[in-house]
């Protein structure tokens, strides 16, 4: 609310001046400042929120500024109650100053509340489709600076992979399944579950889902690092075997 200029002396008016001298040092120094700045009396009366032994004074608009800090033996409250919005009072709470309700909001109708969470719930899809694809490119950019360095680790003349020795029947297999992005490492007795990527490209990449080795009868047990280790190793192998390109294990 813009305020008035002050005038050169607060001017109490005479139906209560006998009110406004009962009240604290602390609040009439509060109503002398609201005065001071145009605001005006309503009306005085006693009863709630007031002690039977005090008071209370409605000021015709909404309090300026709170003061900094407040005067001794005075605290402020924010109510936005339906017959007050905000007030002072004493530390006894038997004198108040309150400033006049906030006009209510009329509610929207059916149809405008519908529209506003249609909305709502469009910007909140938006966001998070926003934050997801920059979740997604904090990930590829990841990806890509471990596959430079995992490369540039790599022999590209080197060959010999070719000419190893298939993995035994009774040793160990693995099973890709590149549309649903996963691998099945295999050994007799036990199996683990990998995440297994290729989108075209010279590399693809490879990681642990949970780390653990899964049985026949449904059990399951963390695998040692030693054994992630080894596994990721021979995904790799299989991968560069069977399809002729290189994983990126994720976890060595």
């Amino acid at each position: 609310m813009p305020r008035k200029a002050m005038p050169a002396a607060v001017i109490v008016p005479a139906a209560f001046a006998d009110v406004v001298d009962r009240l604290p040092p602390g609040l009439r120094s509060i109503l002398d400042r609201e005065l001071a700045a145009g605001n005006g009396i309503e009306e005085a009366g006693g009863g709630h929120p007031a002690a039977p032994a005090g008071l209370w004074l409605r000021l015709k608009e909404a309090f300026g500024p709170v003061p900094e800090p407040l005067p001794d033996d005075v605290g402020h409250y924010r109510r936005n109650g339906s017959t007050w919005c905000s007030e002072y009072s004493d530390s006894k709470r038997h004198f108040f100053l309150l400033d006049p309700p906030v006009a209510p909001v009329d509610p929207p109708s059916p149809a405008e509340f519908y529209r506003q969470r249609e909305e709502a719930q469009a910007k909140a899809e938006l966001e998070r489709q926003a934050a997801a694809e920059r979740d997604l490119k904090r990930t590829r950019r990841a990806a890509a600076r471990r596959s430079r360095r995992w490369l540039a680790g790599l022999d590209a003349t080197d060959e010999s992979w070719r000419h190893e020795p298939d993995p035994h029947p009774g040793d160990y297999a693995v099973d890709f399944d590149w549309r649903g992005e996963m691998a099945t490492y295999r050994e007799p007795g036990r199996s683990a579950s990998l995440f297994c990527a290729w989108h075209g490209g010279p590399v693809g990449h490879v990681s642990h889902i949970a780390g653990y080795w899964e049985f026949p009868d449904r059990a399951s047990k963390p695998m040692s690092a030693d054994d992630r280790a080894v596994v990721l190793h021979r995904v790799v192998r299989e991968a560069r075997r069977q399809q002729g390109f290189i994983l990126v294990p994720d976890g060595l």
